[in-house]
């Protein structure tokens, strides 16, 4: 899985952010590219599930490895 985020970062970090913070998450690829600076508060991801799924709230992920933090680059999306 690292090498497939380092692949993923090195094409551009976007991409390897995606997958992180759905990796983090348990996130579905539309339900990360959904996400808002709004839905980043106070340590915590606000995601809008699909597929009838309900809404979560939940801590930001941190990460000793850099390709898995997705926390900081979501922290850098917010205000």
């Amino acid at each position: 899985m690292l090498k497939l985020l380092e692949e993923a970062t090195r094409a551009r970090e976007e991409d390897g952010l995606l997958m992180a913070v759905a990796l983090n998450h348990g996130l579905r690829v539309n339900e990360v590219i959904r996400i808002k600076p709004k839905d980043i508060r106070g340590g915590f991801l606000t995601a809008k599930r699909l597929k009838g799924s309900r809404v979560t709230r939940q801590p930001l992920v941190h990460r000793r490895s850099e390709l898995l933090n997705g926390a900081e680059g979501l922290c850098y999306l917010a205000p």
